[in-house]
């Protein structure tokens, strides 16, 4: 289990598995937040530009609130969640995240929230000022420290280049 104890308020920290970069891959990770934790999970982020040249996945505790583009399960500042299925601050709640290509899919909790194709965001969206379409294939997964405590478990990473089709991760029904 990771802990990030939030006390980074001044200066945002990413906590990176930097062995190697990723581009097509599968990731599971559980994760639980203290109450007005805001942290997320970076996807392709550059090592020295992870905000602008990657893009995030949001991870911050809203549960009960209306899905939006900055609510748990976004592409934060870019495409909001189907639907905001976050549990209460102090429960575990799962991501099952697949990158292929441009294409991203985001399950929490068992359920799909987002389902992007990258490559048809042609034009600036949100805070970026590059158009995601033309953001980076590969690059490295980070986990943020934005300030109030976070607990990430059970964090898998499989690349899909040696995946079969059995192994691509489904979530089960009992989460």
């Amino acid at each position: 289990m990771l802990h990030i104890f939030g006390k980074s308020l001044g200066t945002l920290r990413y906590v990176g598995y930097g062995g190697r970069t990723f581009s097509d891959f599968e990731l599971h990770l559980e994760f639980k937040l203290a109450r007005r934790t805001n942290s997320g999970v970076f996807l392709r982020a550059q090592e020295n530009d992870p905000v602008y040249r990657g893009f995030e996945i949001q991870v911050i505790e809203d549960n009960g609130k209306a899905p939006s583009y900055t609510s748990c399960g976004s592409i934060y500042d870019v495409a909001s969640p189907m639907f905001n299925m976050s549990r209460p601050a102090g429960e575990w709640n799962s991501y099952d995240i697949t990158a292929r290509g441009q294409n991203i899919i985001v399950y929490m909790n068992g359920w799909k929230v987002i389902d992007a194709d990258l490559s048809k965001m042609t034009s600036l969206i949100g805070k970026f000022e590059v158009p995601f379409a033309e953001l980076p294939l590969d690059g490295l997964i980070a986990l943020q420290d934005h300030g109030g405590e976070a607990w990430f478990r059970n964090i898998v990473i499989r690349p899909i280049e040696t995946a079969t089709v059995e192994s691509v991760i489904e979530p089960s029904a009992a989460e």
